[in-house]
């Protein structure tokens, strides 16, 4: 099916794993038609991450069931110092001219605002306590390879990175 959507897009150098954007009639690119490849801007962005050496990169699809992005990207960054150089390039790559950079930095969570698309960065222990991808578990969900291939991951293989297939757990307030 994949091929047969790809006929006459020559012009574009897809290698296997890429996203592919369909274009419609209208000329707008749209996802419709595939659920197994995320859309070009945020894989451009996740991929971006990659070569800032940002490990374990995650893109969610929320679409509607998100009410302030389409896609939600997923980092881990080494440190802070590592972060504040990922955020610096990707304000200098994806800010247009003119318009203001909206991020938030936190100890170890932090996110950059580009509209349709949030991008957070999480120091290791922050990804495994906030579980960001729990917020969705039925939205697509593509995991991007240090090759830089996504692949679609089902919602029962969703697990907090460095987890060990575990969830962090952590203990309720006792109340007694």
């Amino acid at each position: 099916m994949k091929d047969d959507l790809l006929k006459g897009k020559e012009e574009i150098p897809y290698q296997t794993g890429d996203p592919v954007p369909i274009k419609e009639k209208s000329g707008n690119v749209s996802m419709a038609n595939l659920v197994d490849v995320p859309e070009e801007t945020p894989a451009t962005m996740a991929r971006f991450l990659l070569d800032r050496k940002v490990g374990r990169i995650w893109l969610l699809s929320p679409g509607i069931e998100c009410s302030y992005a389409d896609h939600l990207i997923i980092g881990e960054v080494e440190n802070e110092r590592h972060r504040d150089a990922v955020m610096d390039a990707f304000d200098q790559r994806f800010t247009k001219r003119g318009e203001p950079f909206f991020c938030e930095k936190g100890p170890i969570w932090s996110l950059m605002d580009f509209g349709d698309v949030v991008v957070h960065l999480f120091l290791p222990e922050g990804r495994r306590l906030y579980r960001l991808e729990d917020l969705f578990p039925s939205v697509p969900l593509w995991v991007l390879s240090d090759a830089g291939h996504f692949t679609l991951k089902s919602p029962e293989d969703r697990h907090a990175p460095n987890d060990g297939g575990m969830y962090l757990s952590i203990p309720e307030p006792n109340r007694s």
